[in-house]
């Protein structure tokens, strides 16, 4: 009889797994899983070694040796600038592979990052691997290596660090703009990081300091806008990039970066009307829904973190999480924007998180971990959702 009742008192399989995901995350565990979800970080970026185009799988490099010494101050040359100055960027020969071990840098770093703004925040182990594996932060980021959403991140992640001076978040908007001016749809994120942190408290004319970091993007972007200069003749450019990148020239439409750095809004909004035209084609909507309907549920959480009693920063968390999707119509890599403001919701979650005043319900961590299955969305073009996926099924079903 008593072997019997402790029998029925021995919890079930589903009671431990719910227990072990549900508990609070200790510091080697949070540890552990930002290093686990680098890994699969490394193994997506790395899918060169299986994929028939090698190393050129990453896509453009030019974003690694664009700089003001051969080009004049412009746009998306700080990032070149500080590299070639440094000599980072001539480490290797092979301007493929520094681009994939830059790149690994730029995530451990962000992983290091996560880990140290989590470690402390009683966050459940299903939260913090929902974090680490998350869709829309380090295996996007592998996918689609060749732009600068990492560096964007990571300089977000600085600005939590130093979320409770305006001035510092005031110059992390003006360097993260003139290093890529996407940075202007983190400015809203890095706003709520400072109202949260204890801007809030802030009375008066105090609430003016809120505008320093607007202020200071839109003055590096009207830097870009006005003395950046005078565009080089297209041929003349290609040959200088190319002689600075032998391997990877004309490997891709966009390979030397031309129209990345001089092309006028007008002109993304033209060239992109075909590509929009697949956005809001209905055929696509059910691909589109999984990564819209994750980056959702990142907002409802980010937006419950801030508190019901808090109706000034759920409004301020509220634009900075949709802002980034404006960005759509003149620049329709489509899983990308969403992806942005996923990462805008996460950004606020740790905020909130790391402050130990609020805590992520069952369902919510649940949902987060469960989005994780799909990791990574995919980026344009829009016809190749869920590529891992698809990658691995034709190589199991279809060889």
């Amino acid at each position: 009889m008593d072997s019997a009742v402790r029998l029925s008192a021995r919890p079930s399989i589903l009671q431990r797994v719910k227990g072990f995901l549900f508990d609070a995350a200790s510091r080697p565990f949070v540890l552990v899983s930002m290093m686990m979800g680098y890994v699969y970080f490394l193994i997506v970026l790395n899918r060169w070694i299986v994929t028939p185009l090698g190393l050129r799988s990453f896509g453009r490099v030019w974003q690694f040796y664009a700089n003001y010494q051969d080009f004049g101050f412009g746009r998306r040359a700080l990032l070149g600038t500080i590299l070639s100055i440094t000599k980072v960027n001539h480490l290797f020969q092979n301007e493929y592979i520094f681009a994939h071990v830059f790149i690994a840098f730029l995530a451990f770093l962000i992983s290091l990052s996560l880990y140290a703004l989590l470690k402390d925040s009683r966050l459940s182990r299903a939260a913090i691997l929902g974090i680490a594996f998350s869709p829309s932060l380090l295996s996007h980021f592998a996918y689609a290596p060749d732009n600068f959403d990492p560096l964007t991140f990571l300089l977000a992640l600085l600005a939590a660090f130093c979320s409770g001076n305006i001035y510092v978040l005031a110059a992390i908007s003006f360097a993260g703009t003139l290093a890529h001016e996407l940075f202007i749809f983190y400015i809203p994120t890095v706003i709520v990081l400072f109202w949260i942190q204890g801007g809030k408290r802030l009375e008066g004319y105090e609430r003016v300091k809120l505008a320093y970091p607007i202020v200071a993007g839109l003055l590096a972007y009207l830097a870009i806008k006005f003395l950046s200069a005078p565009p080089l003749d297209e041929a003349k450019y290609e040959a200088i990039v190319a002689a600075k990148l032998p391997l990877a020239a004309h490997n891709h439409n966009f390979w030397s970066g031309y129209w990345e750095r001089y092309s006028t809004l007008m002109e993304n909004y033209v060239g992109t009307k075909r590509t929009f035209a697949l956005v809001i084609d209905p055929r696509n909507f059910g691909w589109e829904a999984i990564p819209l309907a994750y980056m959702l549920l990142a907002a409802v959480i980010a937006l419950r973190s801030v508190g019901k009693e808090d109706s000034v920063g759920r409004r301020l968390s509220a634009v900075a999480i949709a802002f980034p999707l404006l960005i759509t119509p003149i620049a329709t890599d489509f899983y990308r924007w969403p992806c942005l403001s996923a990462n805008a919701a996460l950004l606020i979650i740790v905020q909130s998180a790391r402050k130990g005043e609020w805590r992520m319900s069952h369902a919510e961590a649940g949902g987060l971990l469960a989005f994780c299955l799909f990791a990574p969305f995919g980026c344009y073009p829009l016809d190749r959702p869920f590529p891992l996926h698809q990658f691995i099924g034709e190589k199991l079903f279809f060889r």
